[in-house]
């Protein structure tokens, strides 16, 4: 016989669990109509072209990918694509900035590990139409409130501009390409240095723990001894990768940062990147903390350079943000993003609790996007939650009480009773309430045993009662039982 197992990856969701999501995805509706979107849905499935024309490589090479009618197409393993040749294509007769929401599965073919999956959900928010920073604070703002609505508290937000990289690189000479390696680069440090912060911080290393430092050694042995044998480099002192460092693991967990910078660094300048450009993209990266701290360090670096506009940018977003009443949050220059369409506000919210996976939300502005799909120039932002890990986030930091699956369920005590058990049952979902039956023919003490784990009340049906136009009512949390005429049943339910 063929033994079948859940694809690797994916999740089933019984129905406690599908309670707990179903009232999450409601909060999060309701947070995001609250500021005017609107809810949208687009095919989990476009042209490979469309979703790879704009993500970074690790999403490009992720990708589920199947051939149909001649067409290579992709499942979705984002939703800002899909939402941009929607707007492209769709023809919409409506006013601008347009306000759009999703929430559906997304898909990437990458290494299962705790939060992380190969079929995953998203929850996001677009906002088309708009330059001003104001937009870019508002997006920002629902996250915020999304997450305090969920009840997940104690989140970090960090908020940067990547056109500041951009900046930088253009002005050395660097084309659009170039920049989205080089910005990828250090969306890898950046994630390393969290990564390791996180490592440091535990009494004792675990095994997922070794295997992340082994797998970045790995990959640097193998980068340092390449751009050693082409003669780039002589020597990465201190940081040199060796052999032997898989048997020193512990060791490497604080310097690995470090080494993934100077073995980036050197890639960079053997690809013409000038030395001093590649020591401020570094010294830029470091750069976070409060407002008070960050702007004044900032503006001493790069005034006068070709980023003081993004910088200025940054500097209005974040008054708008304080506008909205968010002031929780800490500028990291650093935040770069896994997608190479975003061209200016970048940020993060980030739930310490998840470990290693704990972004559960990330976004930014994307002014070029429309346009790179065919459509007029339009400036937008916009972000998506990660809302496995929201719901993930919510279990750690909050009591859940799972809601009973009805309200009320018909007990009888015999069979022939049951068409009553089903009219009763009838009025009852007519008026709203959600009602259950006997269906496996359970006596009177099984079925209130049954009713008591699904439901708020029992509704006990007796020949004698029934006679008298009456039912027994029993609250099942406090065991109180009251005769009730069945006409009167809806108001005593409440």
């Amino acid at each position: 016989m063929v033994e079948f197992s859940l694809p690797r990856g994916t999740m089933d969701f019984l129905p406690e669990e599908k309670a707990q999501r179903r009232y999450v995805e409601e909060i999060v509706r309701k947070t995001f109509e609250s500021f005017g979107f609107q809810e949208i849905e687009t095919p989990i499935f476009e042209e490979f072209a469309l979703l790879a024309a704009r993500s970074g490589e690790e999403i490009r090479e992720g990708m589920f990918t199947f051939v149909a009618d001649g067409v290579e197409y992709g499942l979705r393993p984002e939703m800002t694509a899909a939402v941009c040749r929607m707007i492209v294509t769709g023809k919409l007769n409506m006013p601008k900035p347009y306000k759009f929401y999703y929430i559906g599965p997304c898909f990437r073919y990458e290494e299962p590990q705790a939060s992380r999956y190969r079929q995953f959900w998203q929850a996001g928010i677009e906002l088309v139409g708009s330059s001003s920073p104001a937009a870019d604070a508002e997006v920002i703002t629902v996250g915020a409130k999304t997450l305090e609505n969920a009840g997940v508290t104690g989140y970090i937000l960090k908020v940067g501009n990547i056109g500041i990289f951009r900046g930088i690189l253009e002005d050395a000479g660097f084309d659009t390409e170039d920049q989205n390696r080089i910005i990828g680069n250090i969306d890898s440090i950046m994630s390393t240095r969290d990564k390791c912060q996180l490592i440091a911080e535990k009494a004792k290393m675990e095994v997922e723990d070794e295997s992340y430092i082994k797998t970045y050694l790995s990959m640097l042995y193998d980068m340092q001894m390449q751009l050693i044998s082409q003669g780039v480099q002589s020597s990465f002192g201190e940081y040199e990768v060796l052999p032997s460092a898989l048997e020193k693991i512990p060791q490497w967990a604080e310097k690995l940062p470090k080494a993934l910078e100077e073995t980036y660094r050197a890639i960079w300048i053997a690809d013409g990147v000038p030395e001093e450009t590649a020591d401020l993209l570094l010294r830029v990266s470091r750069i976070r903390g409060p407002r008070s701290e960050v702007m004044p360090q900032a503006k001493e670096l790069l005034t006068g350079t070709a980023v003081e506009k993004s910088l200025e940018d940054l500097d209005e977003v974040l008054t708008y943000l304080e506008a909205f009443g968010v002031t929780n949050y800490e500028v990291v220059l650093g935040v770069a993003r896994g997608l190479d369409f975003y061209t200016g506000t970048v940020f993060e919210f980030d739930f310490p609790l998840l470990g290693a996976q704990k972004q559960v939300c990330g976004g930014g502005r994307y002014d070029k996007l429309v346009e790179e799909f065919g459509g007029q120039p339009t400036p937008a932002t916009g972000y998506a939650f990660g809302f496995d890990r929201v719901v993930q986030s919510r279990q750690l930091v909050k009591d859940i009480s799972v809601p009973e699956k009805v309200d009320v369920f018909i007990a009888t005590v015999d069979g022939s009773l049951d068409r009553k058990a089903i009219e009763i049952s009838q009025n009852l979902r007519e008026k709203g309430y959600k009602a259950e039956i006997e269906m496996t023919g359970r006596d009177l003490k099984g079925q209130l045993g049954y009713a008591s784990e699904i439901a708020r009340y029992a509704v006990i049906l007796g020949p004698k009662e029934l006679k008298e136009g009456k039912v027994m009512l029993k609250n099942l949390k406090t065991e109180e039982q009251t005769p009730v005429l069945v006409d009167e049943l809806s108001d005593a339910l409440g």
